[in-house]
């Protein structure tokens, strides 16, 4: 039927055998398209979700409208998504509240999206050095602000991250219809700025921030996350300078040296912590664990102080005799065992990004324009969420909270607030 009809419809079929509740559908779309002030821009919305919950494979446009509007509406759907005006951050706002009240989330997780193309034209596109993949790629790179439960993870908030061959050029900055004030910066920067932007409900008060951090960004991520009052768990490379904090008997003397030296030299004051491998359907691991103070070096553009931390390195890998993960977290009354498992959520999120977001098409928008790329990621993640908030009402586990707010949780303490420490 078509979105300018009553707005009944009957019940949709989502991807493969999943089955979507009209009600929660109904729910969501009228919650989070609110802002959009005019009525047929909400159709056009609901319309566009709707494909993306019952198209089979691609969703391109033409396949979009061709199961909701037909051929005739295509073209307005390309406009709605491609060229409309209707801003999307209150739409995203309004979904991460939702949701905050919704569900209860455990963390707040930055999850990298790499989205390869074939030609030069799609706004942000190059050729790249994708860290995650360890090799140059042709592809925009993206990331998601996700919303962390223990079995589900909502993404609500994107950014895409523009190479500055896109920002200094202004034919480029007109081809991508780039707005002025959207500057070149990594996906890290980008990120921390959206999460301090965050709407921050009680339900998500002294939530972690869980994100994978380059050494380049590592120092100006810790202080924009610890001056914004957000604790963190962030994984970082083996390789970054560390000095163990403390005592005149700390490690090396307290000198620099890699994390990965400092973590090994620790390696029988270890202990075993039983986790959860989410990356391989829900199989309880055990990995040895162990953590020290530290700190990290002053910034190359002089920060003030250094950050105190604690380093926290883990052995994963059954194959290799060295330690396999490092994460700095700023908590401090959480124990070592807690910190490794509340980190081990991103797994949650990886598994959602590839088993749901990406089956309701986020990597799949056809268009060239920064506007369109962020109004498709924003109707994606509202996709999203329907069909994980489906799934749980389907199976009958309480992952769907009351409507009234939650009990504020206890704030966590961190280390860079509390000099004295």
């Amino acid at each position: 039927m078509s979105p300018v009809g009553d707005g009944r419809y009957d019940r949709p079929k989502a991807y493969g055998r999943a089955w979507i509740s009209p009600d929660i559908l109904d729910d969501i779309c009228q919650t989070v398209f609110a802002s959009l002030t005019r009525r047929d821009q909400r159709r056009w919305a609901e319309a566009y979700i709707r494909g993306l919950l019952t198209v089979e494979g691609r969703k391109s446009m033409r396949r979009i409208a061709a199961a909701d509007v037909g051929a005739a509406g295509e073209q307005n759907l390309q406009q709605f998504v491609s060229k409309s005006p209707w801003e999307w951050k209150p739409v995203r706002r309004a979904l991460a509240e939702y949701l905050q009240h919704r569900v209860q989330p455990h963390a707040l997780a930055v999850e990298p999206l790499f989205i390869p193309k074939a030609g030069g034209c799609s706004v942000g596109v190059e050729r790249q050095f994708v860290p995650r993949l360890g090799r140059v790629s042709n592809c925009q790179q993206a990331y998601g602000i996700w919303l962390v439960g223990q079995d589900a993870s909502y993404p609500v908030d994107w950014g895409l991250a523009l190479p500055s061959t896109w920002t200094a050029d202004p034919g480029r900055r007109r081809l991508g219809g780039i707005p002025d004030h959207v500057a070149s910066d990594s996906p890290a920067r980008g990120a921390v700025a959206g999460l301090l932007a965050l709407p921050r409900a009680p339900q998500i008060a002294g939530r972690p921030v869980l994100m994978d951090v380059g050494n380049k960004d590592l120092d100006h991520v810790c202080s924009v996350l610890d001056d914004g009052s957000l604790p963190f768990i962030l994984r970082v490379g083996g390789s970054f300078p560390v000095a163990a904090a403390g005592a005149r008997s700390a490690p090396f003397g307290g000198q620099w040296v890699p994390a990965r030296r400092l973590i090994d030299s620790l390696r029988g004051q270890h202990r075993l912590v039983e986790w959860v491998d989410r990356a391989h359907h829900q199989r309880r691991r055990v990995a040895a664990i162990t953590a020290t103070a530290v700190h990290l070096p002053r910034s190359a553009a002089g920060s003030s102080a250094t950050h105190r931390l604690l380093l926290l390195g883990a052995w994963t890998d059954p194959a290799d005799h060295g330690p396999a993960e490092f994460w700095l977290t700023n908590s401090t009354q959480q124990s070592p065992a807690a910190v490794f498992r509340t980190a081990q959520l991103t797994q949650q999120v990886q598994r959602d990004q590839e088993e749901v977001s990406a089956q309701v098409g986020i990597s799949d928008f056809e268009g060239r324009s920064f506007r369109g790329w962020h109004h498709h990621a924003t109707l994606v993640s509202v996709a999203h969420a329907i069909t994980l908030l489906s799934r749980a009402e389907e199976s009958g586990f309480a992952r769907i909270g009351p409507l009234h707010p939650l009990p504020e949780p206890a704030v966590v303490p961190f280390l860079g607030a509390q000099p004295s420490t």
